[in-house]
């Protein structure tokens, strides 16, 4: 009769542990998530700063156009659209 509880604690610290083993897995698996979506995120972050950067670049050297040339007729803006190479 002493073996039946004996068996019981066993099965209740098996399941105790291997509970304990699925929490901490849980948890790194969380943790792992986490730090590979604010990695990607602080890329994409990057790259839109990089872009808009590029951007105010673009309209600064523009606005200098206008500056140097005065009025800008349509076939002037053309060319220098052309010539900036931007691709999308």
């Amino acid at each position: 009769m002493l073996r039946l509880p004996s068996a019981w604690l066993v099965l209740a610290g098996s399941l105790l542990l291997t509970f304990i083993g699925w929490k901490f897995l849980q948890d790194k698996e969380r943790e792992t998530a986490k730090a590979q979506f604010e990695a990607r995120t602080s890329d994409v972050i990057e790259r839109i700063q990089q872009r808009m950067k590029a951007y105010e670049n673009v309209l600064r050297a523009g606005a200098a156009l206008f500056d140097v040339m005065g009025t800008v007729d349509r076939n002037a803006w053309h060319d220098y659209v052309t010539s900036l190479q931007i691709h999308y």
